[in-house]
C-alpha cells in the first residue's frame, strides 16, 4: 500500500477527535443495509468528509450499541456533547451529538455527528462531517487526472460487453458560443456543471449500458469502480476532486461517483451512473469548457447546439 495513503489513515484516526466514528461510518458501509452516502471533497488544504445514513427502519439493537459506544468514547475528546435516551412502554427516543473545535485549516476548525433514533417521529438517521489533513501546499495541488482515472475504470467498463443487451456508445455534447436554450427542465438541457462564463463548452467520451434484467451483475459493477476511483483519489492528495458514495439501496436515477473540483477550463473528467426503466447507464467524460448534459441523453449519441443524434 502507498505509504502516502497509509500516513493519511492514520492521521485520520489521530489528528480527528471522533477516530471510533470513522470506524462506525465504515462499520455500516460493509453493511450496506441502510441508505448510506458520503462525500469526499480534496479542493483546498484539507480534505472534508460528510457521512448521512438514514435507516430505513429503526436500528437494530446491534448497530444501535455500536453507535451508542462510538458515541461514549469519542465524547472524551469532544468539545461539546448530548446524550440522551428514553425508554418507556416500547417508545425508544435517543439522541446524541458531539461537537469537536480544532485548528486544521482556515476553511475548517471543527468535527460533528449527530445520532437520532426518535420513535414516534419514525425518524433515523447518523451523520458525520469532519476533516482530513494532508501534507500537500494549496500551490502544489493539481488538476484531476482525467487519463489517469480513465485508464482505470474504463476497462472495467467495458466488461459490460459481455451480457446479451448491453452496448457501447460513444457522447458527444456541445454548446457553442452563442447558442442559447432554457437551463434546468425547461429547455433540452439536464444538468450543468463546470461553469464557464461564455457557458460554451463540449463534453466527450463514453456511454456504457447494461439492461434492467442484470441488476446485481451492474450493482457489482458500480462497487467495482467505485473502489477504484476511491483508491484512486486516495492515493493522489494532490489533485483536486469531489468523490461520492452511495449504498445500493439507494433511492436515485443518476449519481456522479468522481467530478474534477476547482477552475479549470479543459480536460474536466466526470464518472457516474444513471438507472432507469431499462436498466444502468453508465457514463466516463471529459469536458472542455462548460457541461450541459442533454436531457434523455441516454438516447443520443450526439448534441450540438440543439440539434440531435439519436442511438439506434
Amino acid at each position: 500500500m502507498n505509504r502516502l495513503y497509509i500516513l493519511l489513515c492514520f492521521l485520520v484516526l489521530t489528528t480527528t477527535a471522533f477516530g471510533q466514528l470513522c470506524q462506525l461510518d465504515e462499520y455500516f458501509k460493509k453493511q450496506d443495509r441502510y441508505q448510506i452516502w458520503h462525500s469526499q471533497s480534496n479542493g483546498s488544504d484539507v480534505i472534508g468528509h460528510t457521512w448521512r445514513i438514514d435507516f430505513n427502519e429503526p436500528p437494530t439493537p446491534s448497530d444501535i450499541d455500536s453507535i451508542r459506544n462510538a458515541f461514549a468514547s469519542a465524547r472524551k475528546d469532544a468539545s461539546e456533547s448530548y446524550m440522551y435516551e428514553y425508554h418507556k412502554d416500547g417508545t425508544d427516543s435517543i439522541k446524541y451529538s458531539l461537537l469537536k473545535r480544532y485548528h486544521l485549516s482556515r476553511f475548517s476548525d471543527f468535527e460533528k455527528a449527530l445520532f437520532e433514533n426518535d420513535a414516534l417521529k419514525a425518524e433515523y438517521y447518523y451523520y458525520h462531517e469532519y476533516w482530513e489533513p494532508k501534507d500537500v501546499a494549496n500551490n502544489d495541488m493539481k488538476q484531476l487526472d482525467a487519463a489517469a482515472v480513465k485508464a482505470l475504470v474504463e476497462p472495467v467498463l467495458e466488461s459490460v460487453k459481455q451480457y446479451k443487451g448491453a452496448n457501447i456508445y460513444p457522447i458527444h455534447w456541445q454548446h457553442d458560443e452563442g447558442y442559447e436554450d432554457d437551463f434546468a427542465f425547461k429547455g433540452g438541457i439536464d444538468g450543468i456543471a463546470f461553469y464557464d462564463k461564455n457557458h460554451v463548452g463540449k463534453t466527450t467520451g463514453t456511454h456504457y449500458f447494461l439492461p434492467a434484467q442484470y441488476e446485481k451483475e451492474g450493482w457489482t459493477l458500480c462497487r467495482q469502480i467505485d473502489s477504484l476511483a476511491h483508491d484512486y483519489v486516495n492515493h493522489h492528495p494532490e489533485q483536486n476532486y469531489h468523490y461520492f458514495y452511495y449504498s445500493t439501496n439507494s433511492d436515485f436515477q443518476r449519481r456522479n461517483i468522481l467530478v474534477s473540483n476547482g477552475n479549470y477550463r479543459e480536460n474536466l473528467y466526470s464518472l457516474g451512473y444513471y438507472r432507469d426503466e431499462e436498466g444502468l447507464h453508465f457514463f466516463s467524460t471529459t469536458t472542455d469548457g462548460e457541461l450541459w448534459r442533454p436531457k434523455d441523453w441516454t438516447k443520443i449519441k450526439r448534441w450540438v447546439n440543439g440539434k440531435i443524434t439519436y442511438l439506434k
